[in-house]
């Protein structure tokens, strides 16, 4: 739970359960969780539950009813050390107004990649629907270590199947109309043809 009602309603039925079982495994220390939209850091009965802030947009904490935050898309970093301690750290992309452009995100985040690589941090990806397909995109280009929670892995074949090439959407963080165009997606296939 994340202490949002409208949110928690959104739980697994058998949570008590789950958090039961999770307190009998020995050395248990964290349990990383994804797909709340935004970041939380909590612990129960010593163990700490993380969920990464999303990459597109994200969702206000602590509130009763459905609402959108204006924070940044974002990522979490994690540095795990050899004694069991836990550090970690959220980013957010330096632009509220990031365009729906999944060249320029990608663009971006190869540009804040390539500036750690630099300074000798090798990122670890971790990443959820779309943003599990634009990690396993950046660790092949940057041959970076990734883990992944639900990842879309085809998203091309999902914007046709859904019938959106051409059609007029809204960004729910913005309000803001696009159109998802033929080139974008035909984009999206090229970044596919990367992971074969």
């Amino acid at each position: 739970l994340v202490h949002s009602a409208w949110l928690d309603t959104q739980t697994m039925h058998n949570r008590d359960e789950f958090n039961a079982y999770m307190r009998r495994i020995p050395n248990l220390k964290l349990v990383l969780t994804g797909h709340v939209h935004q970041e939380f850091d909590m612990y129960d009965h010593d163990i700490r539950y993380i969920a990464s802030p999303s990459t597109s947009i994200q969702f206000t904490p602590l509130s009763s009813d459905f609402s959108l935050d204006n924070l940044a898309p974002g990522w979490r970093y994690l540095t795990f050390y050899p004694d069991g301690n836990i550090d970690t750290q959220v980013y957010r992309l330096q632009s509220v107004d990031y365009p729906d452009d999944l060249e320029y995100s990608i663009e971006s985040l190869s540009e804040i990649i390539k500036k750690d690589l630099k300074a000798g941090v090798k990122p670890f990806l971790i990443g959820s629907s779309l943003g599990g397909f634009l990690s396993i995109i950046l660790s092949v280009r940057f041959d970076l270590k990734i883990a992944l929670i639900n990842p879309c892995l085809y998203p091309s074949a999902w914007i046709k199947k859904m019938g959106y090439i051409g059609k007029t959407l809204t960004n729910f963080d913005s309000g803001e109309s696009f159109e998802v165009r033929p080139e974008a997606v035909a984009y999206v296939e090229q970044l596919e043809k990367e992971l074969t």
